[in-house]
């Protein structure tokens, strides 16, 4: 605001002084390109503050429309953009994934990819820009003569368990409000100290062979967290993109976990969200191939967890599938390899298309 100030009064005195050069073309001439000069200088000062940043738009987003809760989760790497948006997002039929997704100077483009809700398969060209801190965007379905139509979106006020967040991705809590106490703090190796044998690897950094191993049944090792003993049902089966897809859950009660995978073209994706409604309990699925019966995936974190505030991470996913139970092993890119797994045992395929 100080610059545009300063370039008006300047420019209005190069106007005064023009008008005061007695027949003097060159001096009119030059006073008109002292004019453009300042002109340009505006224009640009105005686009490099109208720039939109990775951070401005990365992370979760929402809306409450007509009483039911939407939520963008948009993954930004570079000037890439991919992610998922859903409502009423604990059904499956209700999820549509970020295609062909670009941040560019001023907005971003993408298209959302619907493939279960009522007349899939479809998609939308969705513009977006952030303006005053919320997020506004315009969606209009291909092929359709339907009008356009725009939701403006906010960042959720309600804090993660953790307390951990980049910076510019949590709203202003209300008047008043106290945040809530921040969990204790994670195991050392998980904060990226030294583990038994295995040297430290900062937060935020890849650790060097980081992918999770296959779960084993029987007793966790030393040091695992989650419950040991695990006997699977049975063998581990062969593995099918189709044998994976639908709903899974882990847990029970309100903070019950919903993984709901499904095939995108060569890829599997997904989203796991438990409450539903809030996208610091969210993570997209991204990444998801099946080799054998051993089934890999990515749980991204793009703004919540340990370790984000050194960037987002994906929590590494190995899975094995015995009749209707999978079980996961879980571990942070952002950790050493060495860093003990959370193993999970997921219920499902609840339903899938």
């Amino acid at each position: 605001m100080a610059s545009l100030l300063f370039l008006t009064f300047t420019a209005k005195r190069s106007l005064q002084w023009v008008g005061r050069t007695p027949g003097g073309n060159e001096m009119n001439l030059r006073g008109w390109i002292c004019i453009g000069v300042f002109a340009s200088l505006f224009c640009s000062a105005s686009f490099a503050e109208a720039a939109l940043t990775a951070d401005d738009v990365r992370g979760g987003w929402i809306a409450d429309v007509d009483g039911q809760r939407h939520v963008y989760l948009l993954n930004v790497r570079g000037t890439t953009i991919r992610g998922i948006y859903c409502w009423d997002c604990s059904n499956p039929d209700n999820l549509a994934f970020v295609m062909d997704g670009k941040l560019n100077a001023d907005n971003f483009t993408l298209s959302l990819l619907h493939e279960a809700s009522p007349g899939a398969p479809y998609r939308e060209n969705v513009t977006g820009k952030v303006v005053d801190g919320r997020l506004v965007v315009t969606a209009k379905r291909q092929g359709s003569n339907a009008s356009a139509k725009t939701m403006t979106m906010m960042r959720e006020p309600r804090r993660p368990a953790s307390g951990i967040v980049l910076p510019g991705t949590i709203a202003p809590l209300p008047p008043g409000a106290e945040p809530p106490p921040a969990a204790a703090p994670a195991p050392a190796a998980a904060r990226g100290q030294p583990a038994a044998g295995g040297e430290a690897t900062p937060p935020g950094a890849r650790g060097p062979n980081a992918t999770a191993p296959v779960p084993v049944p029987g007793a966790l090792p030393a040091g695992a967290r989650g419950r040991g003993g695990y006997v699977p049902p049975g063998p581990n089966e062969p593995l099918t993109a189709a044998k994976v897809t639908g709903v899974w859950l882990w847990g029970t009660g309100p903070g019950k976990q919903y993984f709901i995978f499904r095939q995108v073209g060569s890829e599997i994706r997904g989203v796991v969200c438990g409450p539903c409604d809030n996208p610091f309990t969210f993570g997209a699925l991204d990444n998801g191939t099946v080799s054998g019966d051993t089934f890999r995936f990515n749980i991204v974190h793009e703004d919540w967890g340990n370790g984000i505030q050194n960037g987002p991470f994906n929590n590494q996913a190995t899975a094995t599938v015995s009749m209707n139970e999978m079980r996961i092993a879980t571990r942070q890119d952002n950790q050493p390899a060495t860093t003990p797994t959370l193993d999970m045992t997921l219920l499902g395929p609840m339903r899938g298309k």
